[in-house]
């Protein structure tokens, strides 16, 4: 047996899951590297350096296009990782949805990357490619569409700066996924589930704004727009916000995630929504912990 086979196993190095291994947590297949993670905007891109141990480290942001931006600085971010690894959020070209009666038969995962059709039915477009989200308790699902054409450029620009895209999400769709987790996944200390029966959900994550509504235990209704609103002015949310509260109690809970892109925003939303009971769930560097740990 090789030294290197030897050495992995007595680091636990064995066990770990591959680089290209997409199904594994960024976290496990890169604990001891460092990687790029990238957010794309409509005319915009930041990246931010994940290192060694989960710490980040520098960063920037850069008006353009990503093919412009990485012809610029796809050198630099090369270097600013050891093998080249990148996670990248997409967060413009998308479409989320609310649906119901989707596929929850065994495999759908993976049959959703390579036959989306059979879990999608009708709601099947080609030219797409699909993320969901089921609700733990009822038949309601969130549906993520999102550009294959747009996923095609994204991997071709980053592979002609020899850069390697290890994961591709949609920021405002994992921000708000990552809410729901934690907010269905709480029990109580008798182990009884602590979820409200109604609350509301309000994501924004680099212009890109999602508003999600449950009434009495389910998922009533969905508002998302992406590419919507220009940091550091959110009143564009009023369109959206209007509707769904035409019916509701402002003292429902209303949970409020978003990334560290614009810091007014919460406070721009209390006023938007004044006598509403709003929590902020947003932790240190939302965006890039998810994309860079999950």
């Amino acid at each position: 047996m090789q030294l290197v086979y030897i050495k992995n196993l007595l680091t636990f190095a064995s066990f770990r899951p591959e680089p290209a291994d997409s199904a594994a947590a960024w976290s496990t297949r890169f604990p001891n590297k460092r990687t790029l993670l990238l957010n794309v905007n409509r005319n915009t891109v930041n990246w931010q350096v994940m290192l060694k141990g989960g710490n980040m480290g520098e960063g920037g942001t850069e008006e353009g296009t990503l093919k412009e931006i990485t012809e610029m600085y796809g050198e630099e971010w090369k270097g600013m990782t050891d093998d080249g690894w990148v996670s990248v959020s997409i967060n413009n070209r998308f479409i989320l949805s609310l649906e119901s009666n989707l596929s929850r038969k065994k495999g759908y995962e993976d049959l959703l990357r390579t036959n989306p059709k059979v879990v999608l039915g009708s709601k099947f477009e080609r030219g797409k490619v699909y993320a969901v989200r089921h609700h733990p308790e009822t038949n309601s699902s969130l549906l993520l569409a999102c550009e294959e054409l747009l996923v095609k450029e994204t991997q071709d620009a980053l592979k002609k700066a020899d850069l390697k895209v290890g994961r591709l999400s949609c920021g405002l769709f994992a921000m708000l996924t990552d809410v729901l987790y934690r907010l269905h996944e709480t029990t109580g200390k008798e182990g009884e589930s602590e979820v409200p029966s109604n609350y509301l959900i309000i994501a924004v994550c680099q212009g890109s704004v999602c508003v999600l509504k449950q009434a009495e235990d389910q998922w009533t209704e969905l508002r998302s727009r992406s590419a919507y609103y220009e940091p550091g002015n959110l009143s564009s949310l009023r369109q959206i916000l209007q509707p769904i509260l035409t019916d509701w109690d402002p003292q429902n809970p209303t949970l409020f995630v978003s990334d560290d892109n614009d810091p007014n925003s919460l406070e721009q939303i209390r006023q938007m929504l004044p006598g509403y009971a709003i929590s902020d769930v947003s932790s240190d560097d939302q965006l890039w912990s998810i994309i860079g740990k999950n």
